[in-house]
């Protein structure tokens, strides 16, 4: 093949391109309308609500600017707004904790492990995991 041949051909397929794309689209087009399914409207397989909860990572709680708040009146905060439970920090006094939970009615189903990198409960070293505990 010369260069004329080359040049000659290398045009018409490119003019032809424009050519076979259009009549794939339409292809696809008509595919999709003969696949077409019509389908009952949307309803939900539930009515009653699910037995999720929502829960709060205590942490991230920020005292309102210029008013200093205690456990309690944060923890009743988050039960007001909707909230089941929350994860809160190690590290805080144990009996105020569990005092504003009661008083909330609020579930604590974890606790966020302070010390969790270094003294992790998974730990094979026995004295790491007493750390951990304490």
């Amino acid at each position: 093949m010369n260069r004329r041949e080359f040049l000659a051909s290398a045009a018409a397929t490119a003019a032809l391109v424009p050519l076979g794309l259009r009549a794939a689209e339409a292809e696809k087009k008509k595919r999709a309308s003969r696949d077409a399914v019509d389908l009952p409207p949307f309803k939900p397989s539930r009515t009653t609500p699910r037995a999720n909860k929502k829960g709060f990572m205590f942490s991230t709680f920020r005292n309102t600017p210029g008013k200093a708040q205690g456990l309690r009146e944060k923890f009743q905060m988050l039960r007001d707004a909707g909230f089941h439970g929350l994860e809160i920090q190690s590290g805080n006094d144990q009996k105020e904790v569990l005092a504003a939970r009661d008083a909330a009615g609020l579930e604590i189903p974890s606790v966020l492990l302070a010390t969790h990198w270094t003294h992790p409960f998974t730990d094979p070293n026995p004295s790491k995991r007493a750390t951990s505990v304490e």
